[in-house]
């Protein structure tokens, strides 16, 4: 198995959020009231700038309406 470096996985994550909010037609700000998280931070998340723990990926799963599991095999 490949080793990915936690630069480039947060960048990977990041990418994978901001498509699956845009086929949703979700902006930042509506993601963030759905899901509990404060939209600074998810627009930090969405550019690979910071680690997400899994309480707030299960957070943005949720408000993108899939499974944790479903987001991290996007990655």
């Amino acid at each position: 198995m490949k080793k990915l470096d936690q630069n480039k996985f947060n960048i990977k994550l990041g990418y994978t959020v901001r498509k699956l909010r845009e086929e949703r037609q979700l902006s930042r700000f509506t993601l963030a009231e759905i899901s509990g998280v404060n939209e600074k931070y998810l627009g930090k998340i969405e550019r690979g700038e910071c680690s997400a723990s899994a309480y707030i990926l299960k957070k943005i799963s949720s408000g993108l309406a899939i499974q944790l599991s479903n987001l991290l095999n996007e990655i």
